[in-house]
C-alpha cells in the first residue's frame, strides 16, 4: 500500500499552503488522523512558519504543541501520527522512523486510595519488537498496559520513550505515536448508544465535524434499551 505522506512539502515562493485530508488544499494526505485544513505553511522573515489551523489531533514542532511557530533549520514538524519532517532550507523533508519507538518504564509503581497495585516495574520494549505479558489474574497485566498507553500516570518512577525522553510532559506527542487495541469491543455500558456512537466518531473519523457526529442521534434516539441489558451481539453491531 502507498504511504500517503509526502516525501517534501514546499512552499511555493511566498505564497501560503495550507495541508490538509481535503482535496481543497494545495498538499492532500489522505489520512485518517489528519484534517480537513490542518496546517498552513508560509515563508516568514526568511524562515518558514506554521500555523495550526483548529486541527484535531495537533501539530507539534520538536515536540511540543504549537498554534503558530518559526521553523527553522534543524526543526522537527510533526502532525497528528505523521511520522517527522525535518526543517532544512526552507522545506520539510520526510524522515524515516524505521522500525518505531523504544518505549522504557523505570521502577514504576502505582497506588490508588492508599493501595499499592504495582511496585519496582521495570521493562523495556525495544522498537520492532513484540513483547507480551504474561500472569495470573489480578497481577497487574492491564495496569501494566494503562501505564504504557498513558492511561494512567505512575505514583512513582516514570515512562520513557525515544531514549530520555519522559511521557510525562509530553503526553500529546506520545499518544499521537501509539495505539491500543482492546481486548473487548470497545462499548462503555455507563454511555447511553448515542453517546458511545458519538465517542466512537471522535476517536476514529478525526475528519467528521460536530455536525456530521449529530447524524447517527437521529437513528438510534428511538432505541436505547438499558445497557446493563445489552446483550453481546448488540455490543458488537453498535462497537
Amino acid at each position: 500500500m502507498n504511504s500517503p505522506w509526502p516525501s517534501e512539502i514546499l512552499p511555493a515562493g511566498s505564497a501560503r499552503i495550507t495541508v490538509g485530508r481535503s482535496g481543497k488544499c494545495d498538499v492532500t494526505i489522505k489520512h485518517v488522523a489528519v484534517s480537513g485544513t490542518h496546517f498552513s505553511l508560509r515563508i516568514q522573515g526568511g524562515s518558514l512558519e506554521v500555523t495550526n489551523l483548529d486541527s484535531r489531533y495537533g501539530t507539534f514542532v520538536n515536540g511540543a504543541r504549537v498554534k503558530t511557530s518559526p521553523l527553522l533549520d534543524g526543526d522537527v514538524l510533526k502532525f497528528a501520527n505523521s511520522p517527522p519532517y525535518l526543517c532544512e532550507h526552507g522545506q520539510l523533508l520526510l524522515q524515516d522512523e524505521g522500525e518505531g519507538m523504544e518505549v522504557r518504564l523505570e521502577n514504576v509503581g502505582l497506588e490508588r486510595n492508599g493501595k499499592k497495585l504495582l511496585e519496582g516495574l521495570s521493562l523495556t520494549i525495544h522498537p520492532g519488537s513484540f513483547v507480551g505479558v504474561l500472569g495470573p489474574s489480578g497481577a497487574g497485566k492491564s495496569l501494566t498496559v494503562a501505564l504504557l498507553n498513558s492511561t494512567w500516570e505512575p505514583t512513582w518512577g516514570a515512562v520513557y520513550f525515544d531514549g530520555e525522553k519522559p511521557v510525562s510532559g509530553n503526553e500529546e506527542e506520545y499518544r499521537s505515536r501509539q495505539g491500543t487495541v482492546m481486548q473487548e469491543d470497545l462499548v462503555y455500558p455507563a454511555l447511553t448508544v448515542e453517546e458511545n456512537l458519538v465517542l466512537a466518531g471522535r476517536l476514529r473519523l478525526a475528519s467528521l465535524s460536530e455536525s456530521d457526529l449529530a447524524k447517527p442521534a437521529v437513528l438510534v434516539t428511538a432505541y436505547q434499551p438499558d445497557p446493563q441489558q445489552w446483550t453481546g451481539d448488540f455490543m458488537r453491531r453498535k462497537s
